[in-house]
Order: C-alpha cells, then structure tokens, then sequence
C-alpha cells in the first residue's frame, strides 16, 4: 500500500471542492423558469430535473464514497471531476444553453488542474485493502445518531433553489443577475452560522448550538410564511437570512458529529450516509414541486413543516449530555 502524503488539502482547496455542487447549482437554478418556457412544459416538470440530479448525485456519491477506500482520495476525486468535465462537454454539443454549460465546463476545468496540483493522499494508512460494504451498511443502518443527524441535515436549501426562481424572478420581477446577487444572502447566513457555532460551541456545547440553530430556523420560516402572504420582498429577503443562519448553525455540529468513529471506512460510510442523504433531498425537491402552484406561500409553508418535523425529531432524541 502506497504511503499517505503527510500534507494536508488547503483550505481554499478543501471550499473550493466542497462549494464545487452548490456553485453548480447556483448556476443551474436561475434559468429554471426558462427551461419552463424553452422546452414548453410546466414549472413543475422542469423543477423536476433538479429531483433527478439529486438522484443521480446520490449514486454518485455512493460510488466514489466506496471507490476512494479503494484506490485513494486524490484518484478518486480527479477521476470523479473528470467525469463531470466530459458530462458537460456531451451537454454543450447538445445546443442548449451554451453559456451555462461553458461556465461549468470552466468551473470544472478549473478545478481538476487546482486539485491536480494541489490535492494531497489522505487515505488513511489503516484502511484495509477491501472495504467490506455491507458490513459498513449494516452498522450504518444501526447507529441510531447517525439517523438522528441524517434527519437533521434537510433538502431545505435544495427545494429552495427549485423554487425560489419562481417567486423571485416570475412574481417579484427580478432579472437573472438581480436573482443571483440574492446568493449572497445564503453565503451570508452561511458565514453567520459558522460564527455562531464557533463562539457558542465551547460555552454551551456542540449539541445545544446545534438545538438554538433549529430553534432560529423555526421561528425564521413562520415568520416568512406570514411575511410571503403580504408579499413583502425585502421583509422575506431578511427572514430566508435567518433561516438559514439557524439551518447553517446546526449544519457544523451535525457534520463534525455524524460519522465519528468511522474513520477507518470513512469514504465508504460518507457515501453510503451521502446517498440516504441525496435520495432524501430527491424526494424532498420532488415534493417541492408537486406542491408549486405558484403561490409564494407554499415555499415558506414547506421549509416551516420539515424545520418543526427536524426541531422535534432532535429535541425528542438527542439529549444535551450527548456531546
């Protein structure tokens, strides 16, 4: 077995491989209301393709989880982003919106030559040669935390980028550019959850921060649902702030807490966990869109229902001297 490099990913390597899906769907999202109008089918079905992404994602991750405990990380990573590169290339030949599909394709050009040059081995040294899959399944299947947490982490964020085009370009009237500067406002309560985590953590504990986290995205999104029935922009604007500084609160500690002890398998427990977890999100875009009428209501009336099963489903379950 090949020895494991001693250098650690970077920091700016290791954001711009783990921000490298959500700065695909970033760009993808937007033009949702005009593959509707391109293709001539109803918003429903075109939110559809983010349903069938998150699919394909979630056997995705399943595979390269268990391929990198077999051949290494750094193999398995420039293999997997290769492959998106040449997915890309087959969506540019085919015609349709060109532009969107040369930005990917730069995207992941950029990012195979920086992983290329910088990503060292991490594969530990003490993974055995085969993983034994269903072994790792089974324990998986019976760890009571890691379907407590698996519940936590929702598809909230992914049924709002099927969504939120629809109520923000069609029924506010913004332009695509004018949608996109509202990504901001997810990196904002992205970097305000990993704020609060960070100081709250040592003082109240990981599993209480993660409960005050629940706590901010409830009241967040009933207060959005009262806001989207007054058809306040800027008021809802502020509150899907919220809402996410309290989801990205939680995030953190349900990530760093999620699959310890498993870090011999790791890559084949994060992609037997990942793939629980995309299928969920699949289910929960899916159900996004059969929920989509137009009305600006039923977002906010969504994120308030799985935020309050979430709340529950941890504060019934994990207990605050579960650190």
């Amino acid at each position: 077995m090949k020895n494991v490099s001693k250098k650690s990913p970077s920091i700016l390597l290791m954001i711009v491989l783990v921000g490298f899906p959500q700065i695909s769907e970033s760009i993808f999202t937007p033009v949702l209301p005009m593959i509707s109008q391109a293709f001539h089918v109803s918003a429903q079905t075109a939110q559809l393709t983010m349903s069938t992404y998150f699919m394909a994602f979630a056997f995705g991750v399943l595979f390269w989880g268990w391929l990198s405990d077999q051949i290494g990380r750094r193999l398995t990573m420039l293999l997997g982003i290769g492959v998106y590169l040449l997915g890309n290339g087959g969506l540019l030949l085919a015609g349709h919106f060109s532009w969107l599909i040369l930005a990917r394709l730069v995207q992941a050009f950029g990012a195979i030559l920086y992983a290329g040059a910088c990503l060292p081995e991490t594969r530990p040294a003490g993974v055995p040669a085969q993983v034994n899959i269903g072994a790792v399944t089974k324990r998986l299947l019976t760890d009571k935390k890691v379907w407590v947490y698996g519940a936590v982490i929702s598809g909230i964020l992914f049924s709002y980028y099927a969504e939120a085009p629809f109520i923000f370009i069609n029924h506010f009237h913004l332009g695509t550019v004018q949608y996109g500067w509202l990504g901001l406002v997810l990196a904002a309560a992205s970097i305000l959850g990993a704020m609060t985590t960070n100081y709250g953590a040592p003082k109240f504990g990981a599993v209480m921060m993660a409960k005050i986290g629940l706590v901010l995205a409830l009241i967040g999104s009933l207060l959005l649902l009262v806001a989207s029935y007054h058809d306040q922009l800027l008021l809802m604007v502020i509150l899907i702030l919220i809402v996410f500084w309290g989801l990205n609160t939680t995030l953190p500690v349900v990530l760093n807490l999620v699959l310890v002890g498993y870090e011999a398998v790791i890559g084949t427990a994060s992609g037997l966990f990942s793939f629980g977890y995309y299928l969920a999100i699949s289910a929960l875009t899916y159900g996004m869109s059969l929920l989509h009428t137009g009305a600006i209501s039923r977002l906010p009336l969504y994120i308030v229902t799985i935020v309050a099963v979430m709340a529950l489903w941890y504060g019934l379950v994990i207990q605050n001297n579960e650190e």
